[in-house]
This record gives structure tokens, sequence and C-alpha cells, in this order.
């Protein structure tokens, strides 16, 4: 080969490796990522996991229905809802409402939440981002899972219904 073929060779990877290192730079910093979706429902997952394990309720979810709304959902789950100190946050930033409802029986459902209840008033407003404009919204994820109290299929079934929300909106959106 000729000194010729070598340097069109050389130019043309050079510009395929030009090309890779422009696309992944776009990539990585043209558009801000929102992660708050994957926040919430990581959140919702790691709160299910702590009331109900292979559809029987956990000691941490027992405990919550003995000890009711006093229930301390960020200690029993190991949470922490703590945020950065930007933006003028003041840890209102995640909120987990978790209601317990017998299935058998016609009891009131008992409620358990913790975190900023003002995420929970603005249920209607989940998720509508880029709905309306510019204006942000929080993140919610709403699922249920039912469980059993016993094992030997006699104790109490639950239908627990598990609410979260991530606001998170100067920082994640």
């Amino acid at each position: 080969m000729t000194d010729k073929t070598i340097s069109v060779y050389w130019f043309f990877i050079l510009f395929i490796i030009a090309s890779a290192i422009v696309f992944l730079v776009y990539t990585l910093y043209g558009a801000p990522s929102d992660i708050r979706e994957i926040e919430s429902i990581f959140l919702s997952e790691k709160v299910a996991d702590c009331v109900s394990h292979g559809g029987l309720l956990t000691s941490e979810g027992k405990k919550m229905i003995e000890n009711g709304e006093a229930a301390n959902i960020l200690e029993l789950c190991h949470l922490t809802f703590d945020s950065e100190k930007v933006y003028d946050w003041n840890d209102d930033q995640f909120f987990v409402l978790i209601t317990f409802s017998e299935l058998v029986n016609s009891k009131e459902p008992l409620i358990v939440y913790a975190g900023n209840y003002n995420l929970y008033t603005q249920k209607a407003e989940c998720n509508l981002n880029g709905m309306i404009g510019d204006e942000k919204f929080p993140f919610c994820v709403e699922r249920t899972i039912y469980s059993n109290s016993e094992t030997e299929n006699r104790g109490e079934y639950y239908s627990i219904q598990i609410f979260t929300s991530v606001k998170k909106m100067n920082k994640n959106a």
C-alpha cells in the first residue's frame, strides 16, 4: 500500500472516532434527564418489600397495622427523606401513603403515611409534566399488592395500596 491509501484510511478512522465522541457528548449533555419517575418507582418497590414478602405480611407490615397511624414508615422501612440542601428545600420532596384494607372484614382502612402530605393533595396534578406548558409537577406511582397475615391461610387478607410521590422539580426535571 502506498502512503496516500494509508492516509485516506487514517482520516476515515479519525472521522468515525470524532463522530462517536460528538454523539456521546450530545447524548449525555444534550437534554436533562428526569429521574423522578425512577425514584418514585424505586420508593414504591422498597415500601412494598418492607410491608409484604412472598404474599405474606412482614414483621414491619404487622407493626404498621398494630400501631396504626402512629407507625413510623421511615424507621420501619429504613427510609430517609433527607434532601440536598439546595433550592431552599426542607426535606419535603417525598411522600409515601400506605392503605391497609382487610378483604374479608369491612373494617375501616388503616392509612399510614410519611413525608410531605401536600404532595398527596396535589394527586390530580401528578405526572402532567410536558402536558401543560413548561410547568413542572410531581411524579407519582400507585400500586396495589395483596397479602396474608399468616402462613396457614387462616389469617387476615389485606389489600395494600401504596402511593408514592417525588417532587424535586427544580433539580431533576
